[in-house]
């Protein structure tokens, strides 16, 4: 478990980054991913554990300048995910969410392709996917880099993106998978396994890890990923004050 939450963390510290710069750093065995601290006005803070301890996780907030924060608690799969949440709902904490936390080891993909997915390297197509999806999936440096860490995926019909997914590597750690989406009539047509065996054969050698939507849970059993735990988030007691 250690080594997926690193690679979650420390991909979602660069993600964050892209707006204002992140430095992830483990305190009592809790990541935790904060703004750097002379930000005016920072960000709600993210910590991500699999330490079930709510008066731990509790201190560890305490010491972070940022007056709001979240957790993501991950519970393995051979432990209940509803005794942690009520430990924590015992001690004030409110759960807003849940989602399946996946891993697949190296070479170990199931592939299916029978679309034209590419990996994009042109700086105009990236724009263009940026413009219709109205987020950011890839740092426009890393575009058309052979060996880049972030990159970015498509499917096309007619010429035109009909769904993409990202990746991020973190160093050799592992890659992080996000953003896999498919417009909604081009679904049920097996674009997304697509989409992520293009992903998967283009990163052979590396721990692949993500959280998964409920379509996702679906899909990424099916191209060889394990669920290992389940991310519940929390707002602690007293959020926001």
């Amino acid at each position: 478990m250690d080594v997926p939450l690193e690679v979650f963390a420390r991909a979602f510290s660069q993600i964050r980054s892209r707006a204002y710069p992140v430095v992830p750093r483990l305190q009592d065995g809790v990541w935790i991913l904060a703004d750097t601290p002379h930000r005016p006005k920072a960000r709600a803070a993210e910590l991500i554990t699999a330490t079930a301890d709510p008066e731990l996780i509790l201190r560890v907030g305490e010491s972070i300048p940022a007056n709001r924060w979240s957790l993501a608690l991950a519970v393995p799969v051979h432990q209940s995910l509803e005794s942690a949440a009520r430990l924590f709902k015992g001690h004030g904490w409110r759960r807003f969410s849940t989602e399946p936390f996946f891993t697949l080891e190296p070479a170990q993909a199931t592939l299916c392709f029978g679309h034209d997915v590419r990996r994009i390297d042109s700086l105009d197509m990236v724009l263009h996917i940026q413009k219709i999806s109205k987020a950011k999936h890839i740092e426009l440096e890393h575009v058309g880099v052979p060996d880049a860490p972030n990159r970015l995926y498509a499917c096309f019909l007619e010429g035109e993106p009909v769904g993409w997914v990202s990746s991020l590597r973190i160093g050799g750690l592992g890659t992080w998978v996000s953003n896999l989406f498919v417009q909604h009539r081009h679904r049920s047509q097996g674009i997304g396994a697509a989409l992520m065996s293009a992903l998967l054969q283009d990163n052979p050698d590396s721990l692949s890890v993500l959280a998964a939507s409920s379509d996702g849970a679906r899909l990424y059993p099916k191209l060889g990923y394990h669920r290992i735990a389940d991310l519940i988030l929390f707002r602690p007691p007293g959020y926001g004050r």
